[in-house]
């Protein structure tokens, strides 16, 4: 049961975004990584947090967006600690390579592609050297982590995306492909054996924050990308053309959305034609999820209890489509009573469609200083309990660098939500002690916000080079927390 079912206390959250953002003097390969979460969560219990959150922790391939996955119900190899491993000459040489590389430039941002080959590489090296690699057995694995392993395969063999693969390999009979094809069987093994590990370090880094009294919070995607094996492996639940390419893909066609009409080009389910289907689907994925967390952030929570938009390949319209609602999330409180779910990005929604359709299921709702359009958001001194209350997250600009555009009339409203004139003058403080005074039961505030890392994390609906990939401009060690500590006991959260 997760500590935020405590009815009598309010509680603080710090938002990482990723393992990757972190940078600590111990970690010299150029990124942050599962090793590092440790002493996350000594500085974070000594200043009062009682939550970690980090974004989408899949298998992405060589794309930094942690949206991107390969498939839901897999670790990203990228965040392998190497802290303990048994090290091998071939593995000591390529960590002297990849330390020369991060010392010739890779410093403020991260150089994904070759970190993620470079902990690819210590992981196939660590299966080739290890005594239980020849233990892995591929009936221990359940069927969604033996086609996430069998598709990295194929994938890498074919070079090209699953619609394109001879028709034997692209109508997924796993078990067929397995019995007819052998020599496939090792190179899955190696990502098996991969996984293992990578379970492992999870697991035990997850147990080392409870004994600490820190949660670490994971977010559940809601769409895999059409190029997956989830689309490949369950080809029956998402809207495709009858040759398996896509017929409609996710996105958001409304031009009033507060980041404006957006393609993202993922599968999207057929929650109307398959509902059961669908339904049981997304329940394993919640499963694979609550391994180690007990906290659980549900991505584009609107696509899911109101309506969600998906848009034709062909023509680029747009439709929305009624979600499953209400019979979803019966069936996930049903299946999960003791997970605490917090429904990611749900604004510019009136009180009907959403807020209380989530209160009914104990879903704490996100409301976020940046969404200034509304009075429900801004009237922070009134949020509701069953409330995780936001001063930035991966997609918006960090609190400091949000308090450099907003006009002087937004920052009037909050402002003059403080009793004490004196404590109005503290710059990001202000607005933190107002987040954090409030009757949310959750109060978050980003990493990013504690470094004052003025740079966008994520740009929505932008493509460009720049997003997933910053590490932060401070180390941890000299990352101060003392202001927020004493916020966070002030507003009685520790």
């Amino acid at each position: 049961m997760s500590i935020l079912y405590d009815a009598e206390k309010k509680f603080a959250a710090l938002d990482v975004h990723s393992p990757l953002y972190l940078k600590t003097k111990t970690n010299p390969y150029g990124g942050g990584d599962i090793g590092d979460i440790y002493q996350l969560i000594d500085v974070a219990s000594s200043a009062g947090f009682s939550v970690i959150e980090f974004l989408p922790i899949q298998d992405t391939g060589y794309s930094p967006s942690p949206y991107m996955g390969i498939s839901v119900f897999s670790y990203n190899p990228i965040h392998l600690s190497l802290e303990g491993i048994e090290r091998t000459e071939r593995i000591i040489g390529l960590e002297r390579a990849r330390i020369r590389k991060v010392n010739l430039g890779e410093k403020e941002s991260i150089d994904y592609k070759q970190l993620y080959l470079f902990k690819c590489a210590i992981l196939e090296e660590l299966y080739e050297s290890s005594h239980e690699a020849a233990n892995i057995k591929t009936d221990k694995f359940s069927r969604e982590e033996l086609a996430y392993a069998l598709f990295s395969v194929l994938r890498k063999k074919y070079e090209t995306k699953w619609i394109y693969w001879p028709e034997e390999y692209k109508q997924a009979n796993i078990d067929k492909i397995l019995q007819n094809h052998k020599e496939l069987e090792v190179q899955v093994k190696i990502i098996l054996f991969a996984q293992s590990i990578l379970r492992k370090q999870w697991q035990k880094v997850a147990l080392y924050g409870k004994k600490k009294g820190v949660e670490i919070a994971l977010e559940k995607p809601i769409y895999p990308i059409f190029d997956s094996a989830e689309v490949w492996a369950n080809q029956e639940l998402f809207y495709l053309n009858s040759d398996g390419s896509l017929r409609y893909e996710s996105g958001c066609n409304n031009p009033r959305d507060p980041f404006g009409p957006q393609r993202w080009g993922h599968a999207v389910y057929q929650f109307n034609e398959k509902p059961q289907e669908t339904t049981e689907y997304f329940l394993k994925s919640i499963k694979f999820l609550s391994r180690f967390s007990k906290v659980i952030k549900l991505d584009h929570t609107l696509a899911l209890i109101w309506k969600y938009y998906i848009i034709d390949t062909k023509n680029g319209r747009g439709k929305r489509v009624s979600p499953l609602g209400e019979k979803l999330f019966s069936a996930l409180r049903k299946s999960f009573p003791d997970i605490f779910f917090i429904a990611e990005d749900v604004g510019y929604i009136n009180e009907k469609m959403i807020d209380k359709p989530l209160k009914k299921f104990s879903v704490a709702g996100m409301r976020c200083l940046h969404w200034t359009n509304r009075l429900k958001y801004t009237q922070i001194h009134k949020y509701p309990r069953l409330t995780v209350a936001v001063a930035s997250y991966a997609n918006t600009l960090s609190l400091p660098a949000w308090l450099r555009v907003i006009t002087k009339k937004e920052k009037k409203i909050f402002l003059s939500q403080i009793k004490d004139k004196r404590d109005r003058k503290k710059g990001i403080w202000s607005y933190i002690e107002l987040i954090f005074e409030s009757n949310a039961i959750l109060a978050s505030v980003s990493l990013r916000d504690l470094v004052f890392d003025l740079r966008r994390y994520n740009h929505a609906g932008v493509k460009n080079f720049r997003n997933w990939k910053f590490r932060s401009p401070l180390y941890l060690e000299k990352t101060d927390f003392s202001k927020i500590s004493n916020i966070i006991s002030f507003s009685r959260r520790k």
